[in-house]
């Protein structure tokens, strides 16, 4: 990971360079903790549009995903690489 980092570093604006490093250091353990509670909370949101008519925070949350995701594909097609998350 460490080799790879170094490779994207070169694409990281000096303004994100100091967040980008921060992430770099997160085990996976703390990675994979922080997408479990983004989908149980998906979950509860999706739950409670299903079963009420409250659809609007499900709305929200879907079009941040799909925000998230357009970012990680940018990011790709930026770096000409493969974007972890």
């Amino acid at each position: 990971m460490d080799n790879h980092f170094n490779q994207l570093s070169a694409h990281i604006p000096r303004l994100f360079r100091k967040q980008v490093e921060s992430l770099n250091e997160l085990s996976t353990i703390e990675f994979a903790l922080s997408v479990a509670i983004e989908f149980l909370l998906f979950s509860f949101i999706a739950f409670l549009a299903a079963e009420g008519s409250n659809v609007i925070p499900f709305n929200f949350f879907t079009m941040g995903l799909v925000a998230h995701s357009l970012v990680h594909i940018g990011t790709s097609l930026w770096t000409r690489s493969i974007t972890p998350g």
